[in-house]
């Protein structure tokens, strides 16, 4: 019998030797206590000190038989429900570092080389940003604006080069920082 209330599982035993799949978030820590608790509920399976020999060992040989059987549903649900688990649970801890929204590269469109000694330039309404150079050869990109989202225009120029604007560049953020962007754009010789 397979009971659904949530998307996550954790297996239950009824006292009736019946299995019970029921769903519930393995995520956090009423998930952790569950699981917990249920284990040690099969486990800890008191023996009725009125049963024969017979009967005890009987109920130890169902015991180890029902303990195989949740065995393997108890790891096919911790892995389905907290391979699911969509949100941390503890609260979320920001790093110290100022996080860049966009990371350029310029190319030449021709033969695909990177060019280093463009100027980069980010545009956001009447925000406007000149990108910061890092690297050299085929390690150079462009950087910035520091911590800012929104949607920005990047235009890239280079003597000897056409011009080129990329527009609509959305950058989002989280709780913490911003989310980089990587965006490539290809110069044509002009």
């Amino acid at each position: 019998m397979v009971r659904s209330s949530s998307r996550f599982a954790t297996p239950h035993i009824s006292a009736r030797s019946s299995f019970t799949l029921s769903f519930t978030p393995l995520c956090g820590p009423t998930g952790r206590t569950s699981l917990r608790s249920f284990y040690t509920s099969v486990l800890a399976y008191p023996p009725n000190e009125k049963q024969s020999f017979r009967s005890r060992e009987r109920s130890a040989a169902l015991t180890r038989m029902r303990l195989t059987a949740v065995s393997s549903l108890l790891a096919a649900a911790a892995f389905l429900g907290l391979a699911g688990c969509d949100e941390p649970t503890d609260p979320r801890v920001c790093t110290a570092i100022a996080v860049d929204a966009l990371v350029v590269t310029v190319v030449d469109a021709s033969s695909g080389q990177r060019i280093c000694d463009a100027k980069v330039v980010a545009l956001d309404g009447s925000f406007s940003e000149d990108l910061r150079p890092f690297g050299s050869g085929q390690d150079c990109t462009y950087s910035g604006p520091t911590e800012r989202a929104g949607v920005y225009a990047i235009r890239a120029t280079k003597v000897g080069y056409e011009t080129v604007t990329m527009n609509g560049v959305r950058v989002t953020r989280d709780e913490c920082h911003v989310i980089p962007v990587m965006v490539t754009i290809q110069l044509k010789k002009g």
